[in-house]
């Protein structure tokens, strides 16, 4: 019976003799894609919304922010596009940890920007989330509290994600030497007839 993950593979003896999946490969690997997949498609809508924010005309478009001094307007725009860019950038890499650390990264980015914002006193809910709230004719605050959930599940997600790709990565070092071992082992009996 194959484990999750590991649909098609035969459980058989391992090179020690004990019954193990046939390949460690597959371990994990699901949920790891699942998070990589959650985090690009949260970082297109974010993006998508950003940019779209840039449109139409508010007071809060022409003032500076407190950070970047670039009008609110410059700030939404390299920041949506930067968050598009960083999703296809998620999707299309295929380093596991590349992806990882790419994602805290970008949280460690988030958490800069806020305690800078906060540093240079500016107000809260922050101008740039104002704006994508006052275009999607969303609560400022919600939209806030989406922000910072979602720089949390940053966090959190990309360390789990490094973690468990370590883990992973650990995994797939013993089984090829474990299969090193036997064929070593093997090839010593043989050769000794």
């Amino acid at each position: 019976m194959a484990g999750i993950g590991m649909a098609g593979q035969e459980r058989g003896p391992g090179p020690t003799g004990e019954n193990c999946p046939g390949t460690a490969l597959v371990r994990g690997t699901w949920l790891l894609k699942g998070n990589v997949r959650l985090a690009a498609t949260a970082l297109a809508v974010a993006g998508l919304a950003m940019l779209w924010a840039c449109s139409g005309e508010n007071a809060l478009h022409g003032q500076r922010d407190a950070l970047f001094d670039l009008s609110n307007r410059t700030v939404l725009a390299v920041l949506g596009l930067l968050h598009l860019g960083l999703s296809g950038w998620l999707l299309a890499t295929r380093g596991s940890m590349s992806q990882g650390f790419m994602m805290l990264w970008l949280a460690v980015n988030c958490i800069v920007y806020r305690v800078g914002m906060a540093w240079m006193k500016a107000a809260s809910p922050l101008p740039v989330v104002q704006l994508v709230a006052w275009r999607l004719g969303a609560n400022a605050k919600g939209v806030d509290i989406c922000w910072r959930l979602f720089i949390a599940y940053l966090v959190v997600g990309s360390l789990a994600h490094l973690l468990l790709e370590r883990r992973r990565l650990k995994g797939l070092e013993s089984d090829a030497f474990l299969r090193h071992w036997k064929e070593t082992r093997e090839h010593g009996t043989a050769s000794q007839r």
